[in-house]
């Protein structure tokens, strides 16, 4: 409410004041025509009871209104501002769906069935299994109809072979070998090259052509 509102509101209650008071001292004039043995003191005292309080000094009665309703709006605005912050909850994210790729297919090559082809001979020859070529072309047997299309894995790339220790590290042994003329041969001691190949006096003498002995 602003100034202007509350001095309206003012100027309201206290014509409605006047009003009451107006009528009040109606009533009282009535009574005492009517009861004329009530003492004057009495009517002093009711007249003294409606009469509306002192009015402070140095203001007139709208001042005093607008000063009490500034007073209840101050408290009103105390006690909104004593209202704890309203707790504002975070929207809930939408779950993240997990998304499903599908299974990247093997890259498939086609062969022609020729004369006298067979699927062990096609499996063989293309480094799978017959079951994978009945499963991949939907075969129910094993007949195959020149010109027929077939689908294939393609071929995977072999793997390397293992390299293998370069062979001038080993002596292959010979017959009439033992360990210590192999010893010899290289410039070596019969107790370096047993402790190189992990073995001892006894099995060096088991030793047969064709055994491969660690010389480096």
């Amino acid at each position: 409410m602003n100034r202007r509102d509350i001095i309206i509101v003012a100027v309201l209650i206290n014509a409605g004041l006047l009003v009451t008071l107006f009528v009040s001292s109606l009533k009282k004039e009535s009574g005492m025509d009517l009861v004329s043995s009530k003492p004057i003191k009495e009517q002093v005292d009711v007249v003294a009871k409606l009469t509306p309080p002192p009015i402070e000094k140095g203001g007139d009665q709208v001042d005093q209104v607008i000063s009490q309703y500034t007073a209840m709006a101050k408290v009103e605005e105390k006690k909104e501002e004593s209202l704890p912050p309203p707790v504002l909850t975070p929207a809930k994210k939408e779950e993240e769906k997990p998304v499903f790729k599908a299974p990247v297919k093997a890259p498939l090559r086609v062969v022609t069935v020729e004369k006298g082809d067979v699927l062990e001979k096609i499996a063989r020859n293309n480094g799978v299994s017959v079951d994978e070529i009945m499963k991949l072309n939907n075969l129910s047997n094993s007949r195959l109809q020149i010109g027929q299309e077939l689908k294939l894995p393609e071929k995977k790339a072999p793997k390397a072979p293992p390299k293998k220790e370069e062979e001038g590290n080993y002596y292959v042994v010979k017959g009439g070998d033992s360990p210590w003329t192999i010893a010899q041969k290289h410039h070596m001691q019969v107790e370096e090259l047993l402790k190189l190949n992990n073995i001892d006096e006894e099995k060096a003498k088991r030793l047969r052509p064709g055994d491969r002995l660690k010389i480096k």
